[in-house]
């Protein structure tokens, strides 16, 4: 029922409760990076507030207001968003779905609802915002949503009051994931749901989204592949076939760099203990054990010098340095430190 559906977020389901089960602030801001579950819990903080009898945990699930809200009709829940391949909400969606709605009274429910992601709202839809959020009627709350309050006009983050959803444990998307998993066609094995929950940061959507994405895995396999045959791969090779990986995954290339950071780690701690239980790759232990059984000549030293290289090129990018040149030099590096060539 409600909030029980979502993990985590104790203290904010705790504060939420506060709001809709007493006299709730006329504006409330859900912040967090993407995928941390914003969305979904402004829909049960907006169905609690609408709901004819809330309990603890949000809406009661069976007045009519619930019915209503569950099955996307409640006539008092308005959503405002951008317009499919829009970056910003139209000024005049906010005029015409909010400033001159608010005027109108709630139809079945005792207030009024806006739902509006304010990540699509430029500076001049925040200030055509702003005098209704400024002086709203005592039945309207409005319920924004953005990534980071930083990136809103002062003016309306004083006039809400912010809930900052934070990171999720392992165990909380461990949890979430597994159940997903049964339920899948193309169920992952053990090490993988670790290996998702740990590469997730955090955030319960990237982890959702990667279950599903057919090419992570294999991703994962090849840069394994790439760096545990280092040794074994000439400079040819190197800059051309193992280049071309990197170019084709430049789309997602935050996630390729953190996994080979993730290697190079693994590396680190077997290279101390070759029984440790704590390396990310779990599924790829046998192949980084043989690769360091083979690469003698490979050293603490070494394996800190090809993180670095990793970490350097991440912060050359920042800067728009030519990407494929980039990768040539971080690849040259980890020949260089790993292969011993």
């Amino acid at each position: 029922m409600s909030f029980d559906r979502l993990v985590g977020q104790k203290d904010i389901k705790i504060r939420l409760s506060r709001e809709y089960m007493g006299i709730p602030s006329h504006a409330v801001l859900f912040t967090g990076n993407e995928g941390i579950g914003k969305h979904e819990f402004a829909r049960e903080y907006s169905k609690a507030l609408l709901c004819s009898s809330p309990v603890a945990s949000g809406g009661c699930g069976k007045c009519n207001n619930c019915i209503y809200f569950d099955a996307n009709t409640h006539p008092d829940f308005i959503q405002v968003e951008a317009e499919k391949d829009k970056k910003n909400i139209k000024v005049d969606d906010i005029r015409d779905k909010v400033i001159s709605d608010v005027k109108i009274c709630p139809q079945i429910s005792k207030r009024k609802v806006y739902l509006i992601n304010a990540d699509e709202l430029n500076e001049e839809g925040q200030n055509a915002l702003l005098k209704s959020l400024e002086e709203p009627p005592e039945n309207i709350i409005f319920v924004l949503m953005c990534e980071d309050a930083s990136r809103l006009l002062p003016t309306v983050c004083s006039r809400t009051n912010e809930f900052m959803l934070s990171a999720y444990s392992y165990s909380e998307i461990k949890s979430v994931i597994s159940k997903i998993n049964l339920t899948s066609d193309n169920k992952l094995s053990e090490d993988d749901l670790n290996f998702v929950a740990n590469f997730s940061s955090g955030i319960i959507g990237r982890a959702i989204d990667l279950l599903s994405d057919t090419s992570f895995k294999e991703t994962r396999t090849q840069l394994v592949d790439i760096i545990t045959s280092i040794d074994q791969t000439g400079y040819a090779e190197l800059l051309s076939s193992k280049l071309k990986f990197f170019e084709d995954n430049a789309d997602n290339k935050e996630d390729i760099l953190l996994m080979v950071l993730w290697i190079i780690g693994d590396l680190c701690i077997l290279y101390k203990d070759r029984n440790s239980m704590h390396i990310k790759n779990q599924d790829c232990r046998d192949k980084l054990i043989m690769f360091l059984n083979r690469s003698k000549a490979i050293n603490l030293n070494s394996l800190a010098k090809a993180s670095a290289s990793i970490t350097l090129l991440e912060r050359m990018l920042n800067v728009n340095v030519n990407y494929t040149l980039a990768i040539s030099e971080m690849l040259l590096t980890l020949k260089k430190e790993l292969g011993h060539d």
